[in-house]
């Protein structure tokens, strides 16, 4: 396989001797699409005044084979297809963060795992 390579870039580079010399220093285009973080930022789902605190959400990618903990099953990002999950916390007011084991699909499996 490492031959095929070695041919490969060696017929670009003919190709490019052999160009006009305005196309021999054109820009390789690369893809722009990057892997995402394993992390997203935190986001406010939810406020209780009278509690005093907020639930929120992180979506987790690299999950591997992880499940809902609620009803079993993961969702997809819509263009590459890359499995992903939720992490949950809770915030009160006092700046104190909880953290909700487990990663689940929506926040109403978080809700009927935890009761929260």
């Amino acid at each position: 396989m490492r031959r095929d390579i070695t041919i490969i870039t060696e017929r670009a580079h003919l190709r490019t001797q052999n160009a006009p010399v305005h196309m021999q220093d054109a820009p390789v285009r690369k893809s722009t699409w990057k892997q995402p973080a394993e992390c997203g930022p935190w986001i406010q789902v939810n406020r209780d005044p009278f509690a005093r605190q907020s639930v929120e959400r992180q979506r987790r990618y690299n999950i591997g084979n992880a499940d809902c903990r609620g009803c079993g099953q993961s969702k997809h990002t819509a263009v590459r297809r890359l499995p992903y999950l939720y992490a949950y916390r809770v915030v009160p007011d006092s700046g104190r963060t909880y953290d909700i084991r487990g990663l689940y699909c929506s926040i109403s499996c978080m809700r009927s795992a935890h009761i929260c």
